[in-house]
């Protein structure tokens, strides 16, 4: 009798623990904070407030681990947005020939040389890129 109910109370022990520790783990997996896809969204509701810094800070931790050619054009945007040109460009250029942005880099790429007030390097971008057959001279 003793053998039963010992057994008894070491399952009920066991049942007790298991239940008590299951949404203990669950929870911490779920409410994870930092994990990427939190960084993620947080990242989008902080570019959608504008506020660019702190949205490059959460883009760039995703980055860490999965290249995203979203991700880094939101970082590069969101330079040129807070009128930080050098670091503009150098982020659009952090991306392969062969993206699918590929023009919107261009013209971002070409939208900062036009806030820099860089005409002539500008000029010689277009022509190189060849999207534009003739470019119109202009006399500055």
């Amino acid at each position: 009798m003793k053998k039963i109910y010992k057994a008894n109370i070491f399952i009920l022990n066991l049942i007790l623990a298991f239940l008590v520790i299951t949404p203990l783990i669950a929870q911490s997996e779920v409410n994870n904070i930092w994990s990427e896809k939190n960084c993620l969204a947080f990242g989008n509701h902080l570019f959608a407030e504008k506020d660019y810094l702190r949205a490059i800070g959460e883009f760039q931790s995703v980055l860490i681990n999965n290249w995203n050619d979203t991700l880094q054009f939101k970082i590069a945007s969101s330079y040129l947005q807070m009128r930080q040109y050098d670091k503009a460009f150098y982020e659009f250029n952090k991306f392969v020939p062969n993206s699918s942005l590929q023009i919107l880099i261009e013209n971002e790429k070409f939208r900062i040389l036009y806030f820099e007030e860089k005409y002539s390097e500008l000029q010689m971008q277009l022509k190189s890129q060849q999207l534009i057959p003739e470019i119109i001279q202009l006399n500055y």
